[in-house]
């Protein structure tokens, strides 16, 4: 797209040749330049009309985030169900809700979960049905230990589902040893992709009414720690393992495990693992694993011939071991964490929400709301099965 710099200096020129048709009689040439620079003018007018907008869009989030640190998730669940939701918490609800559907109240992500904004930028219309992306790594960080680990989080992503190019092959595949004037092989590039759509994922917390309305900043605490560890656990579940029904897929549902040797050690199963992200072409060194708390609680025992403890990275080989309630029995996963993508839907240029309706009937009789939260999330894998591998102890 020409800048506005370039068709200014494009109107500068058109003027002077008028001014040079006009001193020589032109009367033709003259008018037709003054077209062409009526119609450079309207360019110039449409730009600075958007630019115009596009600035006032970035004070409006920049000026949204700024609101943000004050902002209570007690007082606008309280004003919410008692009809008088008002001041800071009104506003951002209505902004948040502009342009997408909302089934409550709107809260942003950012009021539950330590959130570094960072810009996501598509080409063409944000809001298609289908969107393709380059690379995009803003930073969110919930109660998630799979996020926590360093995985690649995606927010802002609109509406529909997105594409990210993966390149799978390429010309080192036609490498050949030539004679003399001998002719290279031709290699093409291949690519697919990583698709990406959003599963609505639902959160509740039970809360007395009571204890809603006193508006204390010790429960506004509370609320938040509550959401935030929901929607971690939520991720940690797809992400590492999924599959259930009209949940994403994780690791442990689109990946076969790792055959591995009947009651080996912890560290046998995890040089194996490691050894499969190696013959993958991964760089094992940027690894780490997940383990169960039934993994974690038998590596804790390994004592040297000395009787001394085993410090846990040392059976992982100095990679650190996430240790994790999710998954049950004696699961081991290792992987790349930067490969796990996980994807925040929320309407495209606005600040991640979350849905939030309060339920006064299903605990009527105890005096107790039920709060319940919808985020749109997705999750995969960059590189397929050469991103993690996994065992099971027990098997």
């Amino acid at each position: 797209m020409t800048s506005i710099h370039n068709m200014r200096s494009e109107r500068a020129a058109l003027v002077t040749e008028m001014r040079a048709a006009l001193s020589a009689g032109k009367t033709p040439e003259f008018d037709k330049l003054a077209k062409d620079v009526e119609a450079l003018d309207a360019k110039i007018n449409a730009e600075e009309r958007m630019a115009a907008y596009e600035t006032a869009r970035s004070v409006a989030r920049d000026t949204l985030e700024t609101e943000l640190r004050s902002y209570s998730v007690s007082r606008a669940l309280a004003g919410f169900l008692n009809g008088n939701l008002e001041g800071r918490e009104a506003e951002i609800a209505q902004e948040l809700g502009r342009g997408q559907s909302t089934r409550g109240l709107r809260i942003p992500l950012s009021a539950i979960a330590d959130y570094e904004q960072r810009e996501v930028t598509a080409a063409g219309n944000p809001a298609i049905a289908d969107q393709k992306f380059g690379n995009l790594i803003p930073r969110l960080t919930p109660a998630s230990t799979v996020i926590r680990s360093g995985a690649t989080v995606l927010n802002g992503l609109g509406y529909g589902s997105i594409a990210l190019p993966r390149f799978v092959g390429g010309p080192d595949a036609q490498i050949a040893w030539l004679p003399e004037s001998g002719a290279a092989p031709q290699g093409n590039a291949t690519f697919d992709n990583v698709v990406l759509q959003p599963h609505t994922a639902a959160v509740y917390l039970k809360i007395s009414r009571r204890a809603l309305v006193t508006n204390s900043i010790g429960l506004d605490a509370v609320l938040r720690a509550d959401l935030n560890a929901a929607l971690g656990r939520a991720v940690d579940s797809v992400a590492l393992q999924g599959g259930q029904t009209n949940a994403p897929k994780g690791i442990m549902s689109l990946i076969t495990e790792t055959t591995t040797a009947s009651g080996a050690d912890i560290s046998d199963v995890a040089a194996d693992l490691l050894a499969v992200l190696e013959n993958a072409n991964q760089n094992s060194d940027s690894a780490v694993f997940y383990i169960t708390n039934a993994v974690a609680q038998a590596a804790r025992k390994l004592k040297t011939t000395d009787k001394l403890p085993i410090p846990l990275e040392t059976n992982f080989f100095g990679r650190k071991p996430y240790v994790t309630n999710i998954a049950t029995g004696q699961k081991v996963i290792a992987a790349v964490p930067s490969d796990i993508l996980i994807g925040f839907w929320n309407q495209a240029g606005t600040a991640p929400s979350v849905d939030i309706i309060i339920d006064t009937a299903s605990y009527s009789s105890e005096g107790a709301l039920k709060i319940v939260g919808f985020t749109d999330v997705d999750v995969g894998l960059k590189n397929g099965a050469a991103s993690a591998a996994w065992a099971d102890l027990a098997a």
